[in-house]
């Protein structure tokens, strides 16, 4: 069996089929299942899972880090339809996207022994897939987060040097200093705007729809935020109205004097206006993130 490259992994990684939901909603389940996996591979150095044993740490991470749902178990489908190129499968009978058939009948998943070859033929090459995962499939934000939850160290791997992906378009090296002109080099919730030595500090060009999931490098898809409001922006704690009102999960909990300074307080306020004749974030990239990004409560 030849050997596979991490070109031909990454590629795999990159180009995984998505759950085809009504409206094309986000949905990274096999990203954060091989993510899993990956945790697993590094700190037992196991490659073979029974569903029934992994179904509730897989469904606990898929809640955390993707769309909110009522849907308790969502390991289901990630485990029974990633690439076959990736892992595969066996089980005591018929195996299906099924919770009932996956416990039933023992199924039982092994990623591939040229894949864990691969992964463990150098130092760092499992944290440089994950980060590649999770540049590929979420924002930069996610890193630390997603990193701690699997078990995997972020420091390890500053960036992946796999940089562009199979379809991935390429940024637009101007975007950012485009963004920064157009909310006048401040914070658009906050009003932050630092300097040091005529160099603007802890203002960045945040994307509304993230670039991973297809957000263009446009002003419209664009906000000036601070490093914490980029942070809480990304990851769902803050977010938009359709009149450009700042909103804050409920689910989001801060006991001190700050919390309620820089997050709480920021609620159904208005966000600042960017400079003359440049545009308020499109309403479309601000629906986008307010369902598949903003933690709201799964009725609402």
């Amino acid at each position: 069996m030849a050997q596979m490259t991490k070109e031909e992994l990454f590629k795999q990684l990159a180009s995984l089929r998505k759950a085809n939901f009504a409206g094309g909603g986000r949905s990274p389940y096999k990203p954060l299942l091989v993510l899993w996996v990956l945790g697993q591979l590094k700190n037992t150095a196991t490659n073979t899972f029974v569903y029934a044993d992994v179904e509730q740490e897989i469904s606990q991470l898929i809640d955390e880090f993707s769309p909110v749902s009522n849907n308790r178990y969502r390991a289901e489908m990630p485990f029974f339809h990633l690439e076959r190129e990736l892992w595969e499968l066996s089980g005591n009978g018929e195996i299906g996207p099924k919770r009932s058939i996956l416990r039933r009948n023992n199924a039982t998943a092994t990623l591939k022994s040229e894949i864990v070859s691969l992964l463990t033929s150098e130092p760092g090459l499992i944290e440089e897939t994950a980060r590649f995962l999770v540049e590929t499939h979420f924002t930069e934000s996610y890193v630390e987060p997603i990193f701690s939850a699997v078990g995997l160290d972020a420091g390890v791997i500053q960036f992946s040097s796999f940089a562009v992906s199979v379809d991935q378009k390429k940024r637009d090296p101007k975007f950012r200093s485009a963004v920064l002109i157009a909310w006048r080099k401040q914070c658009a919730m906050c009003g932050y705007d630092g300097e040091l030595a005529n160099s603007t500090v802890g203002i960045e060009a945040a994307h509304v729809k993230w670039f991973s999931q297809g957000g263009p490098d446009e002003l419209e898809n664009g906000m000036a935020l601070c490093g914490l409001h980029h942070s809480l922006f990304d990851l769902g704690v803050l977010g938009i109205s359709q009149t450009h009102r700042i909103l804050v999960t409920d689910g989001f909990i801060g006991k001190s004097e700050a919390s309620k300074r820089l997050v709480y307080d920021l609620h159904d306020t208005e966000l600042r206006e960017p400079a003359p004749n440049k545009p308020m974030p499109s309403l479309d990239f601000i629906g986008w993130h307010r369902t598949e990004v903003f933690r709201h409560d799964v009725a609402s």
